[in-house]
């Protein structure tokens, strides 16, 4: 029994270890007041096939706009909204931490990792919560659209045809190109645990460059975690 003992004692530390580093709990009234770091908005525009090109006017616009909506947003209570410099280590952060956050299941979240940069951020801003967001988007040329769907159709026909030929069902979907698309992606972290607590994806079939579009869907993000 003597030599269990210490056996048994590891073991306890082991499982309450493991228990600390388990899904973060966190009240969302507690956690309305945070500092808000984005990374610059990238948008393209798509002119020719599937290619997209990134324009630094609408991405600069989108950026601003985000900035905006997360400011007056009624969810959360930021003083500002820091803006990672474009191409920094600190960019690359966010990017890291929010994708890898959008990626795992909701029960591992807390195995995200989240990187120096990003803490000694929060804790110059002096708040234990830290929102990181990105966002991207693009928009096709009329031109591109038109000659994008008239693709589709074809080729869609064509599958349907072969279809039937083959004895299979003889519906028609046509499968039309996004005209425009916006992605919002956010994620939540305890910096004093260093901790990812909540992510969300949303994506719009909207302008990424229309403040309305930013509005939209920093309301939507947020709405899971603080108004559930």
């Amino acid at each position: 029994m003597k030599r269990l003992l210490p056996f048994l004692v590891l073991l306890a530390l082991a499982l309450s270890s493991c228990a600390s580093a388990g899904r973060l709990v966190v009240d969302p009234g507690q956690a309305r007041r945070v500092a808000v770091l984005t990374a610059p908005s990238r948008v393209g525009v798509i002119s020719r096939g599937n290619m997209e090109v990134l324009d630094d006017s609408l991405g600069n616009a989108a950026t601003e706009f985000l900035a905006q909506a997360l400011s007056i947003s009624y969810l959360i209570d930021a003083d500002t909204v820091v803006q990672a410099e474009r191409f920094s280590a600190l960019e690359d952060s966010v990017h890291q931490v929010v994708n890898v956050a959008q990626a795992v299941r909701k029960r591992k979240l807390s195995q995200v990792r989240v990187p120096d940069n990003i803490v000694e951020f929060a804790r110059s801003q002096g708040e234990r919560y830290l929102l990181l967001a990105t966002h991207g988007g693009f928009t096709r040329t009329r031109e591109n659209y038109r000659k994008e769907t008239v693709k589709g159709v074809g080729v869609t026909m064509a599958s349907v045809a072969l279809s039937v030929l083959l004895g299979g069902p003889s519906a028609v979907y046509i499968s039309t190109p996004y005209r425009e698309a916006s992605t919002l992606s956010v994620a939540l972290v305890d910096v004093e645990e260093r901790q990812v607590f909540y992510a969300r994806t949303v994506f719009t079939e909207l302008p990424p460059g229309d403040y309305g579009t930013l509005v939209h869907q920093v309301r939507t993000a947020l709405t899971d975690f603080y108004d559930r």
